[in-house]
């Protein structure tokens, strides 16, 4: 299977996937408002029908001068998840209609909805 392997300077490389991946990402960020500089390497999984799963191999934060080396990899061996994560479809869907709900009160408050940009 594809996986990244993920090496941060000199420490252990972790490699990050699995089987039902349909997502893999590594994510380095710098928000400069409050000054964070971090790394995290995670993806989605689908199984079990709908069943997703927010997989996290690697969460760390970073610092000037710090080597982040990425190499995208064929793998049947990869490192064990810091954590794995299970959406409910139900939350989900009451998220998704809480959201809608906020638009939609948002767009109609003076009586017409927004027309083409």
């Amino acid at each position: 299977m594809l996986a990244f392997q993920v090496q941060v300077n000199d420490e252990a490389p972790i490699l990050a996937g699995r089987p039902t991946e349909t997502v893999l990402t590594l994510i380095a960020s710098y928000v400069s408002a409050r000054g964070e500089l971090d790394l995290s390497v995670g993806g989605l999984s689908k199984s079990e029908g709908t069943r997703s799963e927010r997989i996290d191999w690697l969460q760390r934060d970073l610092k000037i001068g710090d080597r982040v080396t990425l190499v995208v990899v064929e793998s049947d061996h990869i490192s064990a998840p810091i954590s794995v994560r299970v959406d409910d479809p139900q939350f989900i869907e009451r998220e998704k209609r809480r959201y809608y709900e906020r638009l939609k009160a948002e767009y109609e408050k003076d009586g017409s909805a927004p027309g083409p940009r």
